[in-house]
């Protein structure tokens, strides 16, 4: 059985949780909520691991880092 959750998932708890992330962090609360082997899929449907989380959300502008610290940017998509 597959272990894949849309990065929406990822991008409401960066927004919602009044904590603040590191990479580490995040990769390893990822790890225990949803498995170490979940798959991450975005809204065209490719999936990564949780390994390329961070570089994807990165890529899209919706997070930014401040040392390896997360800074949230823009909240998920409306669709």
């Amino acid at each position: 059985m597959e272990n894949i959750y849309h990065i929406h998932e990822v991008l409401e708890r960066i927004f919602a949780m009044n904590k603040a992330y590191t990479i580490e962090s995040l990769y390893k609360e990822l790890a225990a909520d949803f498995g170490d082997n979940a798959q991450f899929a975005n809204c065209a449907s490719n999936t990564f691991p949780i390994a390329e989380v961070v570089p994807f959300l990165l890529g899209k502008g919706k997070i930014s880092l401040q040392g390896d610290k997360i800074i949230p940017l823009t909240p998920a998509c409306s669709h």
